[in-house]
């Protein structure tokens, strides 16, 4: 049985906080450690590719944005490996999603942004059972590449390509955006603001305690960090230091838009954090790569900017996720289409 409450939400703007001004940036070219990491078979999954994953007391919870096998979500018990939970159908109506680009756990909350429906749908883990599920949902009308739950009801979202910010708090009780802030890095090159918008587009995260988020390039080796308190952050670029490289053009609705030439490099393809640390995976690859959106080396930072690790898997892996003790690292192998575990 699936029991949902609609929650009637129109997205104002009413933005309050002060601009922020350029981030401080670090710049470097080798981290301090290099270590090599073997995965071994956990779990078999072979519905598509897994875009994310999440750790919850004793399961696994693994997303696939394009709901492959009839849901977005399958919780697996670590112990029995067993599925113990599937969670929000593919479908139309309520409760269930057509496509999603962002989706998280937040506190015993499962949630996904249907950008296909608009909307953001929610569970609680801790009141479902394997009869009844209860799903909330909010009309989400705006268009965000990533949103990420700061409290119960609002949201850090980044990638909306008609704000000149990079950044946008949003009430979902008030129905409003609180808070814009975060500037673009500056570009001598002649290039329209919302295409060099996108071209620094980033996967979000929040650390646990959601006081600061990190934010993990797509088409540059760089990782910011922002303190949510202050406004204030901090660029790392690195080791690499490469910049973005593509072509803008005009849509048919004359919004600017960006596509990848043969000089396009894929930098960050997943992003994941704890309370000490900051995990992002690396591809590095171009156009040519067939493993051009994965990627088989985690760079590892702390809160502070500092680079810390780096670590050269065995293989090429889409997704994964650390235990909150930084000690265990789950991961999806594209080829063999099993999740992985390993010791840190």
């Amino acid at each position: 049985m699936i029991k949902y409450i609609f929650v009637i939400a129109i997205i104002c703007c009413s933005c309050q906080e002060p601009k922020s001004s350029q981030n401080k940036v670090i710049e470097f070219h080798q981290f301090p450690k290099e270590t090599t990491l073997e995965l071994h078979n956990f779990i078999e999954y072979q519905s598509g590719v897994l875009s994310r994953m999440f750790l919850r007391d004793t399961t696994l919870i693994v997303y696939n944005w394009r709901g492959k096998g009839g849901y977005f979500f399958y919780e697996y018990g670590l112990n029995s490996k067993l599925t113990i939970g599937k969670y929000f159908p593919l479908g139309r109506g309520p409760g269930k999603a057509l496509g999603s680009l962002s989706a998280g756990l937040y506190k015993n909350n499962l949630w996904l942004y249907d950008i296909s429906l608009n909307k953001i749908i929610l569970t609680d883990l801790s009141t479902n059972s394997s009869q009844t599920k209860m799903y909330k949902e909010y009309p989400f009308p705006e268009k965000y590449y990533n949103i990420q739950f700061i409290t119960d009801s609002k949201l850090l979202a980044n990638g909306n390509y008609e704000m000149s910010d990079t950044f946008q708090e949003i009430d979902l009780n008030l129905r409003k955006v609180t808070a814009s802030y975060g500037v673009l890095p500056d570009t001598s090159k002649k290039i329209p603001f919302y295409a060099w918008k996108r071209a620094n587009e980033g996967l979000l995260s929040l650390k646990p305690t959601s006081d600061k988020a990190a934010t993990a390039h797509i088409w540059s080796d760089k990782i910011e960090i922002l303190d949510l308190k202050t406004k204030q952050g901090v660029t790392i670029k690195g080791p690499e230091n490469f910049n973005p490289e593509f072509v803008s053009f005009k849509s048919d609705t004359n919004q600017d838009l960006i596509g990848r030439n043969e000089k396009s490099r894929n930098a960050f393809s997943c992003l994941t954090t704890t309370n000490k640390y900051i995990y992002a995976l690396f591809s590095g690859n171009n156009m040519t790569s067939p493993y051009i959106n994965y990627g088989k080396t985690i760079f590892i930072y702390d809160w502070s900017g500092k680079p810390v690790r780096k670590i050269k898997l065995d293989r090429y892996i889409s997704s994964f996720v650390v235990s909150k003790d930084d000690r265990t690292v789950y991961a999806y192998d594209v080829s063999s289409k099993f999740i992985m575990k390993a010791n840190l």
